[in-house]
């Protein structure tokens, strides 16, 4: 067995093979570089092309055949829409008119940016896999877990790893020697040759999985930082392994319809297609001639492949003309013509052209935003934080309050720190970041100047920005009193000390997220509720299954599919892990709330996974758990309430995420197999170095964290773990029973029926009035974005908004070819990994020399960094 030419289910047979490259009319295609931006997020999302072309003002745009770099690459497999089919042997069968009905099954926008060609004899679970994608995973999960811990953040971006390891993998390929090293009956081949598509695209799943943080810190971060509690290494480790496992196994229920149905684009998986592409080149075949041509089919692992024999082939007559004449050495006569290039030359050399001026754009900005980021990072702060009202207003309280985007509303705030607007306002679309910027000005330029000048919702008493919890006169809630010594519920101080307040933002972001959750149920069931309804019925109640025939699924018969037993013995190990520290008493539940808190994610995971594959905006159902665990078993532990909230919330998060990268295999024809190890590997790589990293932050930054010490950015301040506990208190200690008897809480649960009610109102107006783009309007995204707690960072939102209309309507609409689709992935990928690099060198930096701090000067005022000051 060698790990230089795959070792899971590489097929042994072509499906089929291209003739022509040819479009909707049988004409010849011009090259697509294939930066294309999905043209709309669900197959019923516009009613006429006209909306289509309003809402996202793209062009049509032409399909597109993209493969390796290289001329001589032998077309192994290939879906066109005018093709033959190849059976192990040279009979062909033209399939004409159902091929294009295979074409016809997908949106325009998959037909835009997937490519149809596929070469199953590919290596992919190679010894350069294993170091390449263990080595984006430990860098990855490390910047995520510190970044949770921040209160702005920008991501770690997969982008990255897919244009780092390109890199990587090209160097590994030329610079290392082609040595095969036996450990057993096992070779390790250290250079497999070629850095394949699917290769890289592995990498980037691994580190898809494994590189973030995981929800497991909640339980680990808030035991120590509010209760002096360690939690044992190995448990804490064992129990994050073991909520992501149960996530990933829970994606069995929902791939069938979230990633091999045609209609469910995902435009968060199209944009990593995209990156791929404009990476790996897009190839422009060589007209074949008029004679039947029959391409070999792909040899198996015990062979050599097709690629290597015309290499070698190559190599051999080369050395046999060793000495002998060339006829190309001939010199050209004025009689003899000169000889025309290949078909397609021009073409491969302008989309070369083009690839290294994208990359050089890449670094570029890079390298600029690392550089720039110590400025508002360390060096000038008041960069981050651009309070325009403050300047201009006369100084007082009321003019702070108002401009200011540190503690304040954030009014005319604007901000040159890329940590507050981050790759969304090119990656998210257009209308979902309308909607969010809706939300936000609803939010923080509405309901708080309100609540604060209008002296309502208790802003006079407590802190209309805070998500901290207290007393009825003001002061910080000691939640550490209404506990006994045995961890319950202590009855008699909860009535001595009163009822647990929080401020006027929190309180209405319970109301919005209530919202939120009833929206997601209803709007699917309106929308989307026949096409959910066939495919449960065709999987789980005996109907007939539903069996997608497009083109890309018509590829993918090609491999082996990932049988169900895999994910029901992950689930059983991941069940079994967390049950046996259940029982042990390690994470505070009841053992049968743990069974629950399973069947509530399994419930969650359609609707939720749905709003995500077709915006790419994640609902959180953090309170909801939170509040299901309150009413079934109140007045325990906080903690308990973290870990139900843990357990149940990765079932769908996790799942989805795993669904988001199973779709990106789907599109660039990854092995399921392959796909579902990658997905293993990364989480099994990932969780040790999260644990770590957690433990770094806590001995580091645990002053700041506690409060003890103030950071002057805002960053370091707990605002995550903060909002944790203060809701494990509300409903696991106190309980949602109590908390709606009192005033303050009773009109929270009416944000349930707002909910539902919203979604109808939609649905009726899109039947109404069908050309007006109704169903744009989002009430999910629209109620989850009211309900996200700003905390005191408000500067981010109008700067991103102006960015996104640049970017994602502007560029997109009118500069779609020339400037949006080939720099626009290149430029949101290269400020998110130069922000990554500078915020681990100044981690470290600090970390190291604790006394480094930047000298005080007018542009880091201490009173100050906004220069928003009072008389």
């Amino acid at each position: 067995m060698s790990f230089g030419l795959g070792i899971l289910n590489t097929p042994t047979t072509a499906t089929y093979a291209p003739l022509r490259n040819d479009d909707d009319h049988g004409h010849a295609r011009s090259p697509s570089y294939g930066l294309g931006m999905p043209s709309r997020p669900s197959l019923e999302l516009f009613s006429s092309s006209t909306m289509r072309d309003d809402v996202f003002g793209e062009k049509q745009g032409q399909l597109s055949d993209d493969g390796d770099e290289g001329l001589n690459t032998p077309l192994i497999a290939s879906a066109t829409r005018h093709g033959r089919f190849v059976e192990d042997g040279p009979e062909e069968k033209t399939l004409g008119a159902e091929d294009e009905d295979r074409y016809a099954e997908l949106p325009k926008v998959v037909r835009e940016v997937v490519d149809f060609d596929d070469d199953p004899s590919e290596p992919t679970m190679t010894f350069r896999y294993f170091i390449l994608s263990s080595f984006f995973v430990i860098m990855g999960a490390f910047l995520s877990q510190m970044g949770w811990f921040r209160t702005t953040h920008a991501p770690f971006s997969t982008f990255i790893v897919a244009i780092a390891s390109h890199y990587f993998g090209r160097w590994w390929e030329q610079l290392l020697p082609d040595w095969n090293i036996r450990i057993g009956r096992w070779t390790l081949s250290v250079n497999p040759g070629p850095f394949g598509i699917k290769e890289h695209v592995l990498i980037v799943l691994t580190a898809g999985a494994g590189a973030h943080s995981n929800m497991g810190e909640i339980l680990v971060s808030v035991k120590e930082i509010f209760y002096q509690e360690s939690m044992n290494p190995m448990y804490a480790i064992l129990f994050m392994w073991a909520s992501m496992w149960t996530g990933f196994s829970y994606a069995a229920f929902a791939r069938n319809f979230l990633v091999y149905n045609p209609e469910i684009p995902w435009p968060t998986a199209l944009q990593q297609v995209a990156v791929f592409k404009a990476l790996r080149g897009t190839r422009t075949k060589m007209q074949l001639p008029k004679t039947p041509t029959v391409v070999p089919a792909p040899v198996s692992r015990n062979q050599t492949p097709v690629t290597a024999r015309f290499r070698s082939s190559t190599a051999s007559r080369a050395k046999s003309t060793v000495g002998t004449p060339s006829p190309a050495a001939t010199p050209i006569t004025a009689a003899s013509p000169s000889p025309s290039p290949p078909p397609g030359f021009f073409q491969q050399r302008e989309a070369a052209k083009l690839r290294s001026v994208q990359m050089r754009f890449f670094w570029c900005v890079f390298l600029a935003i690392f550089v720039w980021q110590f400025l508002p990072e360390f060096a000038f702060p008041m960069l981050s934080s651009l309070a325009l009202f403050c300047w201009f207003a006369p100084p007082s309280a009321a003019a702070k309050f108002i401009g200011s985007g540190i503690g304040g509303m954030g009014f005319l705030n604007f901000t040159l720190d890329w940590s507050n607007v981050t790759s969304i306002v090119i990656t998210q679309p257009w209308y979902v970041q309308v909607i969010i910027f809706i939300a936000f000005v609803i939010n923080c330029w509405v309901l708080i100047p309100i609540a604060k000048f209008g002296h309502m919702w208790g802003a006079d008493t407590f802190d209309v920005m805070s998500n901290k919890l207290f007393t009825e006169n003001g002061t910080l809630y000691p939640f550490h009193k209404i506990m006994t010594p045995t961890a319950e519920f202590n009855v008699t101080a909860f009535e001595e000390i009163g009822m647990v307040r929080a401020g006027p933002q929190y309180m209405w972001g319970l109301f919005f997220q209530y919202a939120s959750y009833t929206s997601a149920l209803v709007w699917l069931g309106l929308f989307h509720g026949e096409d959910v309804w066939k495919v449960l019925k065709g999987q789980f109640g005996g109907g007939k299954k539903v069996v997608y025939t497009d083109k890309l699924n018509w590829i993918m018969k090609t491999y082996k599919e990932v049988p169900i037993k895999w994910y029901i013995i992950l689930f059983a190990i991941s069940f079994t892990i967390n049950f046996l520290l259940v029982l042990k008493g390690e994470l505070y539940l009841p053992w049968w709330t743990y069974i629950i808190a399973l069947i509530i994610g399994a419930t969650f995971l359609l609707p939720m996974g749905f709003v995500y594959a077709v915006s790419g905006f994640g609902v959180h159902v953090g309170i909801l758990n939170e509040l299901i665990f309150g009413y079934m078993a109140p007045s325990k532990h906080p903690l308990a309430s973290l870990v139900y909230r843990t357990v149940s919330g990765q079932c769908w998060y996790r799942a989805a995420t795993i669904l988001e990268d199973q779709k990106i295999g789907h599109y660039l024809h990854i092995p399921p197999r392959d796909v579902f190890f990658s997905q293993i590997w990364g989480s099994i790589i990932g969780i040790p170095v999260n644990y770590i990293t957690i433990r770094w932050i806590l001995d580091t930054k645990m002053d700041f964290l506690t409060g003890k010490e103030k950071d002057p950015l805002n960053q370091w301040t707990g605002q995550t773990p903060i909002a944790y506990n203060s809701a494990a208190v509300q409903y696991g200690l106190v309980g949602p029973a109590r908390l709606f008897r009192h005033p303050a809480y009773a009109p929270l649960p009416l944000g349930f029926i707002l909910g539902a009610a919203v979604p109808f109102l939609i649905y009726y107006l899109n039947k109404r009035f069908p050309k007006r783009g109704f169903n744009l309007w989002n009430s999910t995204i629209l109620f989850s974005s009211m309900g996200h707690f700003r905390g005191y960072i408000s500067t981010g939102p109008l700067t991103s908004i102006i960015l996104g209309f640049i970017s994602n309507f502007w560029l997109r609409r009118f500069h779609h070819d020339d400037i949006w689709k080939p720099f626009a992935y290149m430029f949101g990928a290269a400020s998110d990994a130069g922000f990554n690099l500078n915020m681990l060198f100044m981690f470290i930096l600090t970390s190291i020399f604790h006394k480094f701090k930047m000298i005080q000067w007018w542009g880091n005022d201490p009173a100050s960094i906004e220069r928003c000051f009072v008389n």
